[in-house]
Order: C-alpha cells, then structure tokens, then sequence
C-alpha cells in the first residue's frame, strides 16, 4: 500500500506532466507572436491552456483528502519523512515550472500588446487619412 506522500507524489507528476504541456502551449503563444503576430491564434492557444488548467483542478479536488491526511501525519516517523523528499522534489519541479510558464506569458503579453498597439497606429493613421481625404473632396482641395 503507497503511503499518503507517495500517493501525492503519483498524482503530482501527472500534474507536472499537466504543466509540461502547458508550457509547450504558452511557447508556442510565443512563436506564433514572434514569427507571425496573430492574437487570435493566441487566443486559441489560450483556450487549450485553459481546458488543461480544468484537468488540474480535477487533480486537485480528487486529492484534497490526501493532503489533509498529509498534513496531519507528516511529521511521523521516518519512513514518512523519506516520501516526503520525494513529493517535495516533484512539488519544486512544479513550481519551477509554473515560475518559467509565468515569464513566458508576460512575454507573450507584452508581444500581443506591443502588437496591439502597432496595429492602432496603421490603423489610426489610416483613418486619418481618410478623413483629409473626405476633407479635400468636400472642400475641392487638390
């Protein structure tokens, strides 16, 4: 029978695996941003990362006993605290990974954003235009 740390450690590596894919996910947001700019695939990206964030959160939930049970033994004995190296391993993988998908979104953030408002610009000069064009032919100024 695994203890309450290996069982933890089991469905903590098949979240890291969760947060793998995230992060393949959010570098992709970022290539696509920086090869050929385009929010909507982004977006669509996006709502991948959001479907896996679900499958986290079912993790999490079927394993919310687990943890109580961890917290309240995880001081007793030996044996235990031997497990608990492990899940303590696999935990900081996660979060080393959750800090690298992290930079990786504010990145793609300030790609989209950056893009946003480069877009705004064509566009406002264009409009400008247009109108000192409606402008001329109104007033018959070549």
């Amino acid at each position: 029978m695994m203890s309450v740390s290996q069982q933890l450690a089991e469905a903590y590596r098949k979240e890291q695996e969760v947060y793998f894919q995230i992060s393949d996910l959010v570098k992709q947001q970022r290539e696509v941003m920086e090869i050929a700019p385009d929010p909507g695939a982004v977006l669509q990206l996006c709502n991948q990362v959001e479907d896996l964030m679900k499958e986290i959160s079912v993790i999490e939930e079927a394993i919310e006993p687990a943890k109580r049970r961890w917290q309240e033994t995880r001081h007793e004995g030996l044996a235990l605290r031997a497990h608990d190296v492990e899940l303590d391993s696999v935990l900081a993988g996660i979060q080393a990974l959750i800090e690298e998908t992290a930079r990786t979104q504010i990145e793609v953030q300030e790609k989209v954003l950056a893009y946003m408002r480069r877009q705004e610009e064509r566009t406002g000069g264009a409009r400008k235009m247009v109108k000192v064009n409606r402008a001329r032919a109104i007033y018959g100024a070549v």
